[in-house]
């Protein structure tokens, strides 16, 4: 099997500006002028899940589609969705990224109590702790007896460090 090429692509599907895929021509089950493909769950605690198509027997990441469909090539890593809402597929919400800088710009896990990612309480100091991921390490950027101080200085080390692929969080006063 022949590896997926624009030209391919766009000869099955057509991309609508919303972000999702009309298919061309009747394809087994999909019919032609219909959205193509299906919506695939995440496991728990794991997102809201992704499109996906199967293309000449392949499964597709709906936005890896639209990344060859716009560029003429598939992603080299990831494509991040900026507005973290993996649903939305729009050429204007994804950009090339690597895995490390995709998990910079992620939703807050279920059980975070700060409000921010790498913000948490530490007991042992009866303080907040601010810790960042640079390079794949763990590095602490202080801790603080005033959560509002803590999260400036979080958000500015977040910012420095991660550049485009910062979470999108603001400062504001609490």
């Amino acid at each position: 099997m022949k590896d997926l090429t624009q030209e391919r692509l766009k000869e099955l599907l057509t991309y609508k500006e919303d972000g999702m895929f009309i298919n061309n021509f009747t394809r087994g089950r999909a019919k032609k002028h219909s959205i193509a493909g299906s919506f695939v769950k995440a496991s728990p605690g794991h997102g809201l899940g992704y499109f996906k198509i199967m293309l000449d027997g392949k499964l597709y990441a709906t936005h890896h589609l639209v990344w060859l469909y716009h560029t003429g090539t598939f992603p080299t890593d990831c494509i991040d969705h900026t507005d973290r809402d993996t649903t939305n597929n729009k050429i204007s919400n994804l950009r090339e990224a690597t895995r490390s800088q995709n998990g910079f710009n992620r939703n807050l896990s279920s059980n975070n109590k700060s409000g921010y990612n790498g913000l948490h309480w530490c007991n042992t100091h009866n303080r907040w702790i601010s810790q960042i991921r640079v390079m794949g390490v763990v590095v602490s950027k202080g801790y603080f007896k005033n959560k509002t101080l803590a999260i400036k200085k979080h958000i500015e080390e977040s910012k420095r460090h991660h550049l485009k692929f910062h979470a999108g969080i603001e400062y504001k006063h609490e």
